[in-house]
């Protein structure tokens, strides 16, 4: 959906208060879907039956993202921010202090660096297998082709929300997940060493409020 931001903003956005007040009392974390759309969002008219006379209109920014934090102080929200990323739309997210998501699927998928893989992950993040995008961890390792070397991640959970690294395993596929205890992931892409392990605690969030 698309908002009439004016109107939002005229009530204190009284009405996301409401929404967001709702959602943090029912679970503890509340993450906000296409957050790129408060910096700006594609327009299309909605009797066209195609997007092609979309156009790129400019969100609420800052002026958002200052309200929720000054009348829900305490609501602790994870934002989506996949997709088409400009500058702008991560200058918001730092600005927002929210932690953005990273997907272990999208970065081994990727034919190039990519902001996915371990090893490029930044604090304040939060990290995911996969989306409702995504077919399942399953799937996704039984479809490597066969004889592929790839690099296993073994982690354990330290406390809710917080994963630690132990360490890289290379094997053949299949298996799939020899290890006993914890849980793995198995990324795809091919290669004869692990990836460097950013020494910021990759994947660990701790709440900046």
């Amino acid at each position: 959906p698309l908002y009439n931001w004016d109107v939002h903003l005229k009530t204190g956005c009284a009405w996301w208060i409401r929404r967001l007040r709702h959602a943090s009392a029912v679970y503890d974390v509340v993450r906000i879907d296409h957050f790129r759309g408060f910096e700006s969002y594609y327009a299309i008219p909605a009797r066209d039956k195609t997007a092609v006379n979309g156009v790129w209109r400019k969100g609420p920014g800052t002026a958002f993202i200052d309200v929720i934090r000054r009348k829900l102080p305490d609501v602790r929200i994870i934002a989506e921010d996949l997709g088409y990323l400009t500058d702008d739309v991560k200058a918001l997210l730092r600005a927002s202090g929210f932690p953005g998501m990273k997907v272990l699927q999208f970065a081994f998928d990727s034919r190039e660096e990519s902001d996915y893989l371990p090893h490029n992950y930044t604090q304040n993040s939060v990290v995911y297998t996969g989306t409702h995008d995504n077919t399942t961890t399953a799937d996704w390792e039984l479809s490597a082709p066969a004889g592929d070397v790839i690099w296993m991640w073994r982690a354990a959970p330290i406390s809710r929300g917080v994963l630690s690294a132990q360490r890289w395993q290379a094997f053949r596929t299949p298996p799939l997940f020899p290890c006993r205890t914890g849980w793995a992931l198995a990324p795809r892409r091919a290669s004869t060493r692990p990836p460097r392990w950013a020494a910021t605690g990759c994947g660990a969030w701790t709440p900046p409020h």
